[in-house]
């Protein structure tokens, strides 16, 4: 009996936070032929197990096993020796040196937010379809879709407020998490957007901030929110990923959202740190500078390209100031959106000679 279990750390954290060690323990388990458990959502906090359905004790089990059984940890350090990116290949690596393939009973506890995005790519699909499996979830979004117009660009706003800490005219955002972004740059971008656009574009708004305290962003903008659904933290997670454009606040509850997604998604350019003429978030992280941090190679492949594509990531300043090859992906998303022209949605096409 193989178990992998992701470690939840005191009470709990975000849902962004847990899904990281989840992500984590699903590839540790496909690489090990082992069994999954989920996080301990019973100790949340927040509770989180409303929509997974599991019990408040379900922390029990965990402890229990690792009482009993022989016990190994993942941690940051295997990670780093492995010289591997990918948290699978790096899996394998620990497991040849521990014998764990030839080892029939033990636990596998996987933890922490070390390795990043990147490393865990191969558990998307895994993560996507537990979510949509989540209580209340599909009910959240069909009432969502129902409320949409399918045809204009629909642009993801999240304004992360709550707990956050609220910003001044003072505050460095440079390098800074857990703070609310200032609500200038979130009206600055929509009305770019809109000036783009025009009426054609059809904000989205999601929210853990006071309706009150937003009446002049909603007045202005009229967005659809999901401010009257209850149960939402998983549904508007994914209804983000299936947004045109993604307007992220700094947390990693938007950063989940962009990394299940393909589209683009604008971040705040006063948190990011330059690196060599190049912004990013983690270009400073010792783990990331010269000679193998992966930031440190992406910005000399970019310095040997020259082609000045934004990508996906576009940073956008307080001004809301959008670069031009985004407004064209912008229009380009918009006439792919079309019924008249789309087959299978009884549209029409011209004839190719």
């Amino acid at each position: 009996m193989r178990i992998c279990i992701p470690r939840v750390q005191g009470r709990g954290a975000g849902l962004g936070n847990e899904l990281i060690p989840w992500a984590k323990a699903f590839i540790a388990s496909q690489e090990l032929g082992a069994s999954l458990m989920h996080p301990a959502w019973g100790l949340n906090k927040r509770g989180y197990r409303r929509y997974f359905a599991t019990s408040r004790f379900d922390w029990m089990l965990p402890r229990v096993l690792g009482a009993i059984l022989p016990t190994y940890t993942f941690t940051e350090n295997d990670y780093r020796q492995s010289g591997e990116l990918d948290f699978g290949a790096a899996l394998r690596v620990f497991a040849r040196r521990n014998g764990l393939l030839e080892k029939g009973t033990y636990i596998l506890f996987l933890e922490g937010m070390w390795g990043g995005y990147e490393s865990i790519a191969g558990a998307k699909d895994f993560l996507r379809g537990v979510l949509h499996t989540t209580r209340y979830t599909q009910a959240n979004l069909y009432d969502l879709h129902r409320r949409l117009d399918g045809e204009k660009l629909q642009v993801a706003i999240h304004m992360r407020q709550g707990d956050f800490i609220r910003a001044t005219e003072n505050t460095e955002f440079c390098g800074k998490f857990n703070v609310c972004l200032p609500l200038e740059w979130y009206v600055n971008v929509c009305r770019s957007i809109r000036s783009a656009i025009g009426t054609n574009v059809e904000f989205i708004l999601f929210t853990d901030g006071d309706e009150s305290a937003l009446a002049e962003f909603i007045a202005e903008f009229q967005p659809v929110t999901t401010l009257r659904q209850s149960n939402a933290d998983c549904s508007d997670l994914l209804a983000m990923t299936v947004a045109d454009l993604l307007v992220c606040s700094v947390s990693s509850y938007s950063m989940w959202a962009a990394f299940l997604s393909s589209k683009p998604y604008l971040w705040f350019q006063p948190n990011l740190q330059e690196v060599d003429g190049f912004l990013s978030i983690w270009g400073h992280e010792p783990a990331q500078l010269p000679p193998d941090g992966l930031t440190a190679r992406n910005v000399m492949e970019l310095q040997q390209r020259r082609d000045g594509n934004p990508g996906r990531g576009v940073p956008v300043g307080v001004d809301g100031q959008l670069p031009e090859l985004l407004i064209q992906r912008m229009k380009e998303a918009i006439a792919l959106k079309s019924a008249t022209t789309d087959l299978i949605r009884y549209g029409a096409t011209r004839m190719r000679n």
